[in-house]
């Protein structure tokens, strides 16, 4: 029995580029030149294996059978190699998608603040100085919605603020308001 040397060390592969889809066909080729290396020497590996076996009496029995298990699995190594071919495109654009992502980072913040910002509002009435500044920047607005506005709706409006009840309303308009058009009419 004669002993097999070790498989030659895989080539190194190119360098990733830096930017761009340059990184994209750059590591694709990458994994791709990788792939190859791997089933080149599971080859290798092979053919050692079965010229050692040719060698070995006990093994020639086992080695006859050979060629039926493998054409037994020759739909299985079909298969592994449409997934091995397809695998460096899946990794770039999964790379392309999580540098999107990573970009994108920025905006989250600014919509996790809006979130905040929105929940705030939400949770603590505002106080009479509030609504008192809040009208008065809006007085604008204000007063071309109440020239317009429904006599009825006027005189319930001034039963509000005799009740206090005005603002809990001026609160909702308000916020309503501002999410819903935040720059006045004028």
């Amino acid at each position: 029995m004669e002993s097999s040397s070790p498989s030659p060390a895989p080539p190194a592969t190119a360098a990733v580029a830096v930017t761009g889809r340059g990184r994209s066909l750059s590591r694709e080729n990458s994994a791709k030149s990788m792939v190859t290396d791997q089933i080149s020497q599971a080859v290798l590996s092979t053919s050692n294996l079965i010229r050692i076996m040719l060698q070995s009496s006990s093994s020639q029995d086992n080695l006859v059978k050979l060629p039926k298990t493998l054409l037994a699995k020759a739909s299985t190594i079909k298969n592994t190699q449409q997934v091995l071919e397809h695998m460096p495109s899946v990794i770039s654009s999964l790379d392309a998608y999580m540098d999107n992502g990573l970009q994108s980072v920025s905006h989250l913040e600014t919509v996790t603040q809006l979130l905040r910002n929105i929940e705030n509002n939400q949770l603590k009435p505002l106080t009479a100085d509030q609504v008192l500044i809040e009208v008065n920047m809006h007085i604008d607005a204000s007063s071309i919605i109440v020239d317009r506005m429904n006599p009825m709706l006027f005189t319930s409006l001034l039963d509000m603020v005799s009740t206090g009840e005005l603002s809990f309303f001026l609160s909702d308009y308000l916020f309503l308001s501002r999410n819903l058009n935040p720059t006045p009419v004028r």
